[in-house]
C-alpha cells in the first residue's frame, strides 16, 4: 500500500478566509444555447461557463474569443459579455453563478484581472472539471440541506482550480489602440440607451470616425453601432426575464422610441418576438 501524506502547508486563495456562495447551477440544452444571449452583465455575481461540447464566439469585456470544448469562460461581476453558439455545432455547457467571491488581489466577485484572459482551456484537467461540475449540478437539483452543503464545498474546489489555471496561463499586454478602444467601449456602455450614432461618438473623442470604427471593431469584433444594438437587445433580454415591465416600457428604456422598430430588431437578433421570449423564459424558470 502506497501512502501519500497531506502535509503541505498552504495559504487560502480567499481573502480573509471568506467563503464564496453558490447561487445557482445549470446545464444547458441545445435549444437554450442556440438562442443568442447578447450583450448583458450581472452586477452582483460572477459566473463560470464550462463548454462540454460544441463551439461558439463569445465577447467578454471587449475581447472576442473563439470558444470550444474544454474552455472555461469567466464572467466577472459587471463585465459585459455576449454568447453565440455555432448553429452547426451543438454546444452544451455547465454554468455556475457565485457570490461573495473574494480572491486575493481582485475586486469582489472577480475571477480575472485586466491582465488575465477571461477564457482558459482546462486541457488535461477536463475530466476533473466535468465531474466536479456535474456533481455540483446534481446536488443543486436535489436542493436538500446536505446536498447544498456538498455543492458549496465542491464550489470552493472548482474556484481554487480555476485560480491556479489563471495564475499559470494568463497575461496580456495592452496596446495604445486597445486602450483607446476600451475608452470608446466604456462611453458606449454608459450611453447606449441615448440617441447616439457614429458621428456623436467620434465627436466626443475628437476622432476621425473611420479610424474610430477601425480600432473599435479590431478590439471588439463589432462596429460601434452594431455594438450599440447588441447592448440594447441584451439589456432588453435581461428586463424581459427579470422584470414585469411591458414590452413598450422596455423598448423605451433601452433606447427605442418606436416599439415596432424594437420588435423588428429584437426578432432579427434573437429569432423570436419579445413577448414569446419572455413566455419561454417564464416557463424555464418555473
Amino acid at each position: 500500500m502506497l501512502q501519500s501524506f497531506n502535509n503541505q502547508k498552504f495559504l487560502s486563495s480567499f481573502q480573509d478566509n471568506t467563503i464564496p456562495a453558490l447561487l445557482y447551477s445549470c446545464k444547458t440544452e441545445d435549444n437554450h444555447v442556440k438562442m443568442p444571449r447578447v450583450m448583458h452583465r450581472h452586477e452582483d455575481k460572477a459566473e463560470v461557463v464550462f463548454i462540454t461540447c460544441g463551439s461558439g464566439v463569445h465577447y467578454i469585456d471587449g475581447k472576442k474569443y473563439y470558444t470550444k470544448k474544454g474552455d472555461l469562460l469567466l464572467y466577472n461581476a459587471g463585465v459585459i459579455h455576449d454568447e453565440t453558439a455555432n448553429p452547426n455545432d451543438n454546444m452544451n455547457v455547465y454554468c455556475i453563478a457565485v457570490s461573495n467571491l473574494n480572491l486575493k488581489g481582485r475586486p469582489i466577485n472577480h475571477f480575472a484581472t485586466e491582465k488575465m484572459s477571461s477564457v482558459i482551456n482546462v486541457e488535461e484537467d477536463y475530466e476533473k472539471f466535468l465531474n466536479l461540475l456535474e456533481i455540483i449540478h446534481e446536488n443543486t437539483l436535489e436542493n436538500s440541506k446536505p446536498s447544498t452543503e456538498i455543492a458549496n464545498y465542491l464550489l470552493r474546489t472548482v474556484i481554487v482550480m480555476i485560480d491556479n489555471l489563471l495564475q499559470r496561463k494568463s497575461a496580456s499586454i495592452e496596446t495604445e489602440e486597445y486602450k483607446t478602444g476600451k475608452q470608446i467601449k466604456k462611453y458606449i456602455d454608459e450611453h447606449y440607451a441615448d440617441n447616439i450614432n457614429l458621428d456623436t461618438i467620434a465627436s466626443h473623442f475628437n476622432m476621425n470616425l473611420y479610424y474610430l470604427g477601425h480600432i473599435f471593431k479590431d478590439m471588439v469584433g463589432y462596429s460601434p453601432m452594431q455594438y450599440v444594438i447588441r447592448r440594447r437587445i441584451g439589456e432588453a433580454q435581461s428586463l424581459l426575464i427579470n422584470t414585469d415591465y411591458s414590452v413598450t416600457q422596455i423598448a423605451t428604456t433601452v433606447g427605442y422610441n418606436n416599439t415596432n422598430h424594437f420588435h423588428s430588431v429584437f426578432y432579427k437578433m434573437v429569432g423570436m418576438t419579445p413577448a414569446k421570449y419572455r413566455k419561454y423564459w417564464v416557463k424555464v424558470k418555473e
